[in-house]
C-alpha cells in the first residue's frame, strides 16, 4: 500500500455578517401548551463580519471550518497548519482549490496556474471554469491543473474523447489572440465595479456586501425581495436573482444578486432601485 491520500475540497466565504439578538429565546414551557417551539425575537444588532474558510474531506465528508474575523493570507496559512494538524504525519494532503472569479479579484496576476506554482505544489489541483471569467458560458469550458502527474492521468482516462464540442474547441484556439482586450477589459470592469458599488451603498434602503467576483450580494432593508424583484421586472424591464429562497436565514432576510454590467446598464438599475425605493 502507498501514502494515504487525504483529498479536501477548499473554499471560502469572506464579508459574513455576524449577528446577535436583543433578547434572549424563550424557550418551549414544560407540561403546557405555551411556548411549543423556541420563540427567537425578531430584532438583532450587527457586531461586525467575519470570514469562513472551509475543506470538505471528500472521502469521509467532514467539514473542516476556521472562522476569522480578518481575510488575508495569514488566515489560509492558518489553515493549512490546522490541516497539517488534523491528518497524520507523512499523509498526503491534495487540496482542490477553485480559482473560477480570480481573474475578476482586485489587482493582477491573481491565478495560481504557472508552471512554477504547479512544479512547486504538486498536491494542489486547480479548477477554474473558463465559461465564468470569459463569459462564455454555453460553451461549458473548465480546466484542471496539477503537479500531479498520476492524478492528470487518472482524470484523463475518465474524460471522453469527444468531451469539447467544435465551438469551444475554436474558442481555445483563438483565445490568446485577444488576451491583451481581455486584460485591458479586467482593468475597466474592476474600475466600473467600484465606481457600481459606491452607487448601490449610497441608497440606504439597501446593504451591499463587498465582492471580489462579478456580482453583488445585497440585502434589502426596506421590503421584500420578491416584491423587489417583481417591480424591476414589470415596471423598469431589468432582471435580477432573488436569493432569499436559496439562503437560510432564521430571522428571515432579504437578498438579491445583481450583476456588474457596464456604466450605462448599472446607471440604468441605480435609478430603477432609487425609483422603487423611493430614494
Amino acid at each position: 500500500e502507498g501514502v494515504p491520500v487525504h483529498t479536501l475540497s477548499y473554499d471560502e466565504k469572506p464579508g459574513m455578517q455576524a449577528l446577535n439578538t436583543t433578547a434572549e429565546d424563550r424557550p418551549p414551557v414544560p407540561n403546557t401548551n405555551k411556548n411549543s417551539t423556541i420563540y427567537r425575537d425578531y430584532e438583532y444588532v450587527r457586531p461586525g463580519t467575519l470570514s469562513l474558510l472551509a475543506a470538505i474531506d471528500l472521502l469521509t465528508g467532514e467539514a473542516i471550518p476556521l472562522v476569522s474575523d480578518t481575510h488575508k493570507s495569514s488566515d489560509f496559512v492558518r489553515f493549512l497548519k490546522k490541516l497539517d494538524e488534523k491528518y497524520p504525519e507523512g499523509d498526503k494532503i491534495r487540496l482542490i482549490l477553485d480559482e473560477s472569479f480570480s481573474d475578476f479579484a482586485a489587482g493582477e496576476n491573481n491565478s495560481l496556474i504557472t508552471a512554477e506554482f504547479i512544479e512547486n505544489y504538486p498536491t494542489v489541483c486547480i479548477v477554474k471554469s473558463i465559461s465564468k471569467c470569459y463569459g462564455v458560458p454555453g460553451l461549458r469550458l473548465g480546466i484542471v491543473a496539477s503537479g500531479d502527474n498520476e492524478l492528470i492521468s487518472f482524470i484523463k482516462q475518465d474524460v471522453g474523447i469527444w468531451n469539447i464540442n467544435s465551438f469551444a474547441e475554436f474558442y481555445m484556439q483563438i483565445a490568446e489572440k485577444y488576451q491583451k482586450d481581455y486584460v485591458n477589459g479586467l482593468k475597466q470592469f474592476k474600475t466600473e465595479r467600484t465606481r457600481f458599488k459606491r452607487k448601490l451603498d449610497a441608497i440606504k434602503k439597501l446593504r451591499v456586501i463587498d465582492s471580489q467576483a462579478n456580482y453583488f450580494m445585497v440585502e434589502v432593508l426596506s421590503t421584500s425581495s420578491g416584491e423587489l424583484v417583481e417591480k424591476l421586472l414589470t415596471n423598469c424591464n431589468i432582471f435580477i436573482k432573488d436569493l432569499t429562497g436559496k439562503i437560510k436565514d432564521p430571522y428571515n432576510k432579504q437578498y438579491i444578486r445583481i450583476a456588474v454590467r457596464d456604466r450605462k446598464d448599472n446607471d440604468l438599475l441605480i435609478n430603477a432601485l432609487k425609483e422603487i425605493l423611493g430614494e
